[in-house]
């Protein structure tokens, strides 16, 4: 057989970027229907430029999320997504995001918009909540640290029917704008976080019969009468009065609600054991976060053993708690999640019967009084996720024994003092690995950063105040890891992410 020595001809090439030379294979290949499914996950529409002119149709004319992230910046890439928008027939040529009150009015004329972030942008006002109200199926709105928005605002998006989320968290708003949004017939979670509201917004909201979840964390002047109108919500699954002036009454007041399977009571420092005793007779509890609540024994643990469901406690900063906390939590059958920072009564032991768990997926033991040989017991955790040992009294042994866990993505193991660059060689055994934190490691040098250029999934690295590694080389380790985000370097003067 003669081969054929002609060249094969190459596929002209495009500079456009909505070309369709893409073919319809694979991910292209599937219907529109589940495209838009899958495009539903996307937040940075703007990538999509890359791939083919179908997918940002899809995305941007029928899609179902469109989101503007934390770090959006109109400023750098207003023309950009203008012409990616425009070309999508999405907005007509007039687009302007030289301010972020014209982006929302923009991102009003998209017909399936269903989501907005717009969180931290601080020079936003309510006349971008007007605007979003226009649109007929918008879901979800953010606008946590938006600290020029009013009460207006709020009274703005109860023009819209299909809204379910709302976040002012941060914002100007008083009881006033808990009121605007009462008797909203669609509205299943709130946040209303550092705002300036009493136990009368509480009455308010509690008129939404749909309201699922409320977040009330910061604020003041809220009392246990909140918590007992929050309990008329058939609905309620989940509620945060963290930082709140809450007593043991209000923890009574929540076990009415048989749904309710989250609580953060955390810096409610009059809360005792018997705030803990009384949850537990909601059915339903998964997760309870009693931080910082000084009173609280290890009875308090015992109590919360007897829920079914429980998965997460989170007791740092109890420091009455011991071991035995961690005993008894133990026996739960379907416990992952421990946050134990800060106890000084903690030791090796509570990590050894929490290895027990076959479902533990993360712990939190920073600043106790663990060693080596806590790391020795979790390692036989398949589900390990998450480690914090930061400020124990761990060495590189501890890096050692933890890449015997399959399922490893974040360590950390910051003010760790004895930590060498050795722990960083033994953690590139971790094919799971996305964060990892060596902070005040004082004893590492270059070749950290050399032997995490390894770790292919890498997302975050922290080497803040490491003496003996230099910014070059935490900045060389962006060449080595595409999904690197933020890199935190050594430097003395500044405890801030390097210029990536």
């Amino acid at each position: 057989m003669v081969r054929s020595l002609a060249k094969k001809k190459r596929p002209p090439s495009s500079n456009n970027p909505f070309s369709n030379s893409v073919p319809k294979t694979g991910l292209l290949s599937l219907p529109d229907q589940i495209l838009q499914h899958v495009l539903s996950f996307v937040h940075r529409l703007a990538s999509l430029r890359a791939v083919s002119r179908r997918l940002h149709e899809l995305a941007l004319t029928r899609g179902i999320v469109l989101t503007l992230c934390p770090d959006f910046d109109p400023s750098k890439v207003s023309e950009p997504f203008r012409q990616a928008v425009v070309k999508a027939r999405a907005l007509p040529q007039c687009v302007d995001f030289s301010s972020t009150d014209k982006a929302a009015r923009a991102l009003s004329a998209c017909p399936m918009l269903t989501s907005v972030n717009f969180t931290g942008f601080y020079n936003l006002t309510d006349e971008a909540a007007r605007a979003l109200a226009l649109c007929p199926v918008l879901t979800s709105v953010n606008f946590s640290g938006c600290n020029n928005l009013t009460d207006e605002a709020a009274r703005a998006l109860t023009a819209s029917p299909a809204l379910t989320a709302v976040n002012f968290s941060g914002c100007c708003m008083t009881d006033q704008a808990a009121h605007a949004l009462s008797n909203h017939p669609a509205l299943s979670s709130v946040d209303f976080s550092d705002c300036n509201l009493t136990d009368e917004a509480a009455r308010a909201l509690s008129a939404c019969p749909a309201l699922a979840s409320v977040n009330l964390s910061g604020c003041c002047d809220l009392t246990d009468e909140a918590a007992r109108a929050l309990s008329n919500c058939p609905a309620l699954t989940s509620v945060n009065f963290s930082d709140c002036n809450l007593t043991n009454e209000a923890a009574r007041a929540l076990a009415a609600c048989t749904r309710l399977d989250f609580v953060d009571f955390s810096y409610c420092q009059e809360l005792t054991d018997e705030a803990a005793r009384v949850l537990s007779k909601c059915p339903a509890l998964t997760s309870v976060n009693f931080s910082d609540c000084g009173f609280l024994t290890d009875e308090a643990a015992r109590a919360l053993s007897s829920c079914p469901a429980l998965t997460s406690v989170a007791f740092s900063g109890c420091d009455n708690l011991t071991d035995e906390a961690a005993s008894v939590l133990a026996a739960c059958p379907l416990f992952e999640r421990a946050e134990f920072s800060h106890i000084s009564k903690m030791t090796d032991n509570a990590a050894r019967v929490l290895s027990r768990c076959p479902e533990l997926s993360s712990v939190n033991f920073n600043g106790c009084n663990l060693t080596d040989e806590a790391a020795r017991a979790l390692s036989n955790c398949p589900a390990l996720a998450s480690v914090n040992f930061s400020g124990c009294n761990m060495t590189d042994k501890a890096a050692r024994y933890l890449t015997h866990c399959p399922a490893l993505a974040s360590v950390n193991f910051s003010g760790c003092k004895r930590m060498t660059d050795k722990a960083a060689r033994y953690l590139v055994q971790c094919p799971a690995l996305t964060k990892v934190d060596f902070s005040w490691c004082k004893n590492l040098t270059d070749k950290a950063p050399h032997y995490l250029a390894a770790c292919p999934l890498l997302t975050y690295v922290y080497f803040i105040k490491c003496d003996g590694l230099t910014d070059e080389a935490a900045r060389a380790l962006k060449m080595a890891c595409p999904l690197l985000k933020r890199v935190s370097g050594p430097s003395s003067i500044r405890c801030v992410d390097l210029d990536l």
